[in-house]
């Protein structure tokens, strides 16, 4: 039942980690930048396989990007960004004096689907290290704008708070002129700090880098609960519930202090400060986990079935100095309905479970002596 948060990637060093999860990424993505073309104060320098770039003196009009400094054509576009910069116009002579709306610095980001909030995490963190790489190159007073946005920013705009000077695309007038840009570091590639497999040997605090971030969101005002609480996120939705949920929360209130929520039912606010309270987080593969990020320490998850993604929470664990557990997939029993198996494909997570309840106990029993352990040895 207990997997280990240090086997999901290649063999590496503690160095591999620092400088593809860790504060040592700021330093990696500097010392990577290249330069597309240089035109008097006009310039774009670029992290290629970061998909990080900065240009100087660049016009934004409906979406397209133009500078006085003209992008070869044969050279390799930023990753993530390749579009815009590949349809980046020449245009000589662009100065910023010449325009009556203007930014001196900007920070793009782009979202990464954003329909959860698993989606607003991931964009946020490459937000927040795209702009201390920034503030490393000496960029200050810097507004974050999501470049492609949609209703769902606002759900989530509590995450956003961590940034001085927000807004969406939307909120830049047709024709603007940025003195400096940054286009920030794109989600999905194998770059990615949240998505992409761990290297093998991770810090059992996880990412000092990711770990800053998350107080940055935490509540002072934490409700107090009894030492190793469990918080259980079930879910009110089509698909991944758990059949036999209230025998498996009986059982373990038997024994521990569990808490029950629907986090559907909370505000986003509401949602931070109740898990920030808490330990111990249990619950099915879904975007409810990513409060993994606010747990109390020493923490751990216990995501009952990972519906065959075997490495997005886990990583997510690992990356906040988490303890991760999963049930082996022999105790976990998929049941499909027949709308979903009349369809040609379906995946685990369009379906419903039926868990082991005497494992589940087994594995909360092993959660909570780890953590007891690991908080006596702080302690000392």
């Amino acid at each position: 039942a207990v997997v280990s948060t240090q086997s999901t990637g290649v063999r590496s060093s503690p160095s591999a980690f620092y400088a593809t999860r860790d504060y040592g990424l700021i330093d990696s993505i500097t010392s990577s930048l290249e330069s597309l073309c240089l035109d008097g104060r006009a310039s774009v320098q670029c992290a290629v396989k970061h998909g990080f770039c900065v240009f100087r003196n660049v016009v934004i009009h409906n979406h397209v990007l133009s500078t006085a400094c003209q992008i070869a054509k044969n050279v390799e576009y930023p990753s993530g960004w390749e579009r815009d910069v590949a349809r980046a116009v020449h245009r000589p002579g662009t100065k910023c004096e010449h325009y009556v709306s203007s930014y001196e610095a900007v920070l793009l980001v782009k979202g990464d689907m954003m329909e959860n909030l698993y989606h607003h995490f991931n964009t946020l963190t490459h937000a927040h290290v795209s702009r201390l790489v920034a503030e490393k190159l000496g960029i200050v007073n810097i507004k974050v704008i999501l470049w492609e946005s949609n209703d769902n920013v606002f759900k989530f705009r509590h995450l956003w708070n961590i940034f001085r000077d927000f807004g969406v695309s939307q909120s830049i007038s047709k024709v603007v002129c940025i003195k400096t840009l940054i286009l920030g570091l794109p989600t999905r590639l194998e770059t990615d700090i949240l998505w992409s497999p761990l290297p093998e040997i991770v810090p059992e605090f996880g990412s000092l880098l990711l770990r800053d971030m998350s107080q940055l969101l935490r509540f002072t005002n934490i409700k107090h609960v009894p030492p190793l609480s469990v918080l259980y996120i079930k879910r009110n939705t089509l698909y991944r519930s758990v059949l036999n949920e209230e025998e498996m929360v009986r059982a373990l209130q038997s024994y521990y202090h569990v808490v029950t929520v629907d986090l559907a039912e909370l505000s986003f606010p509401s949602q931070l400060q109740l898990t920030s309270s808490y330990s111990i987080l249990l619950g099915v593969h879904g975007a409810g986990l990513t409060h993994v990020a606010f747990l109390a320490h020493p923490a751990a998850l216990f995501e009952l079935y990972n519906a065959g993604e075997e490495h997005c929470y886990k990583t997510l664990a690992s990356l906040f100095g988490v303890r991760y557990y999963t049930l082996d997939r022999t105790h976990v029993t998929v049941k499909y309905d027949s709308d979903s198996t009349s369809r040609n494909s379906v995946t685990p997570k369009e379906a419903d479970y039926e868990v082991d309840v005497k494992m589940v106990l087994r594995t909360m029993e092993q959660i909570v002596k780890d953590l007891s352990k690991k908080a006596r040895k702080d302690e000392l």
